[in-house]
């Protein structure tokens, strides 16, 4: 009977041929992983989309007008709980972009919950046209009087655009945004929320 073995050449055919299907094989395993992971981080930040919208519209579509603004902030008047007709420092929602956080926050005026209506209703102060929203945020603040929520996080870039130069007079803003994933940050993305009823406060900031 006559054996006969690999000859060196064969072997090293062999070898390359193994080493090709293999490499292909990896390449193939990459591949589909790469797409199941793209996918799914697709997936996930169309959700974390939806949930934005939703929040940023809970705040600007109830809102009566705008206060004040800057390409990365606003404030709103969110209601005249006083009926009143004026803005008062409790019906303010200061809403910003944190790009150290990489989130969008929400800040309102929040009083002791032990203080009666008088004592309430004599620190909400009333603002009018020479307000600073900026400078009465700090001042509660200091003061221990804001509370402050994340609307959206893992913003990774935040752009504002309002459709009036003056902030009283807005009625849209438009926020373009990049959010973090697993794949690093998505495309630049756009929502844009409507005020629905747009009112100004009689007296005050006009």
């Amino acid at each position: 009977m006559n054996r006969r073995g690999f000859t060196f050449v064969e072997l090293l055919i062999a070898l390359s041929v193994s080493s090709v299907i293999g490499l292909s094989v990896v390449t193939l395993m990459g591949a589909v992983t790469s797409g199941i992971t793209s996918k799914e981080d697709g997936r996930q930040s169309s959700i974390r989309l939806s949930t934005l919208k939703t929040r940023l519209s809970a705040y600007v579509s109830p809102a009566r007008c705008v206060l004040a603004s800057t390409p990365t902030t606003f404030t709103l008047w969110m209601n005249d709980q006083r009926e009143s007709n004026t803005v008062h420092a409790s019906e303010v929602r200061w809403v910003a972009f944190n790009p150290d956080k990489e989130l969008i926050e929400v800040s309102f005026v929040s009083f002791p919950s032990n203080w009666d209506e008088e004592t309430t209703t004599r620190n909400d102060i009333e603002c009018d046209d020479s307000t600073d929203f900026n400078q009465l945020r700090n001042t509660f603040d200091a003061m221990g009087f804001v509370t402050s929520i994340t609307a959206a996080d893992q913003i990774k870039e935040c752009q504002l655009w309002f459709n009036k130069d003056n902030p009283i007079e807005t009625t849209m803003i438009s926020f373009e945004f990049k959010l973090s994933s697993t794949l690093g940050e998505t495309k630049a993305l756009v929502v844009d929320e409507v005020i629905r009823q747009h009112l100004q406060p009689i007296e005050g900031t006009e």
